[in-house]
């Protein structure tokens, strides 16, 4: 198996590792706020986070890839679908592509991967996509934990891109391994029911103009307390929470592509710029000028 060559990288995504602040381990203190995030073509477009923070809470939202993070001090309070996890220090948190998630707590440092979908095609090729959600939300295991921090500390100590090809690759296969996996079966993605369906299609098309629960309702058919208890139970987070989110994500992706930072939040449904700022922070934990640097 090859990863791209970086030397024939775009230049936009091209990140100096050594900008990562090193790893440190048994430091009693969690520094103030900080965060910073880098894409890397060698990783096929994979973002890594490195963040730091006190008393912050992540908003309800989801990834279309795994969120794999590693705690460095603290400990990270979440809840990934139904159920809330306590993930301490020195452990490893899981969040599976789709999966409504939150996160935070009083004093955390931590590390995150989102490992796109073509670094996991290269990773896992004869897996089907299906299988590579996994069970566990957070994950203890000796092995698999060292194996992570080996993939963050490969980042962290501007080791050469062979070594932390390498890294990725065992940090993604030790994790695979780990956790029991979930059966193709046992997801629910295409059990929504046709209301909340409608809904999200209608959000879908009209994420740029004001959407009201009136609307939303009516669109559907349903009383106002009858589609929030069915949007919430297939979608996993409240009709706002979830227009909430997919305004992030579709910022994102304008931004991604190159859109200006006022232009992307117009298109994406944000009040203003500032609107777009508060809120991409809250659910990602990073601003659009650093998600776009």
């Amino acid at each position: 198996m090859m990863f791209p060559d970086p030397k024939r990288a775009r230049p936009r995504a091209q990140a100096d590792p050594s900008s990562f602040p090193a790893i440190r381990i048994g430091h009693d203190q969690v520094r103030s706020a900080s965060s910073a995030l880098r894409r890397f073509d060698e990783l096929c477009g994979s973002e890594i986070i490195h963040a730091s923070f006190q008393q912050r809470s992540f908003a309800p939202h989801t990834h279309d890839t795994w969120t794999i993070g590693w705690v460095e001090q603290g400990a990270n309070r979440f809840r990934r679908g139904r159920a809330q996890w306590l993930a301490g220090a020195g452990t490893v948190c899981v969040v599976n592509p789709g999966e409504v998630h939150t996160g935070g707590g009083d004093a955390m440092t931590y590390w995150n991967l989102m490992p796109s979908d073509a670094l996991l095609a290269l990773v896992f090729p004869e897996t089907p996509p299906d299988r590579l959600f996994l069970r566990d939300a957070v994950i203890a295991d000796p092995m698999a934990v060292e194996a992570i921090r080996r993939l963050f500390a490969s980042f962290a100590n501007a080791s050469i891109p062979l070594a932390r090809e390498q890294a990725v690759v065992d940090g993604l296969v030790g994790l695979s391994m780990s956790s029991k996996r979930i059966a193709a079966g046992d997801r629910r993605k295409d059990k929504v029911p046709p209301a909340a369906r409608i809904a999200h299609d209608f959000i879908e098309a009209h994420l740029d103009e004001s959407i009201s629960l009136a609307t939303l309702a009516s669109v559907t058919g349903l009383s106002l307390f009858h589609f929030c208890r069915v949007f919430e139970s297939a979608h996993g987070m409240p009709p706002a929470a979830y227009v909430r989110n997919r305004r992030v994500q579709r910022a994102r992706q304008l931004i991604e592509a190159g859109a200006a930072l006022a232009d992307a939040a117009a298109r994406a449904g944000f009040a203003d710029q500032p609107h777009m700022t508060r809120q991409f922070r809250a659910v990602l934990g990073v601003t659009p000028a650093q998600w776009r640097a």
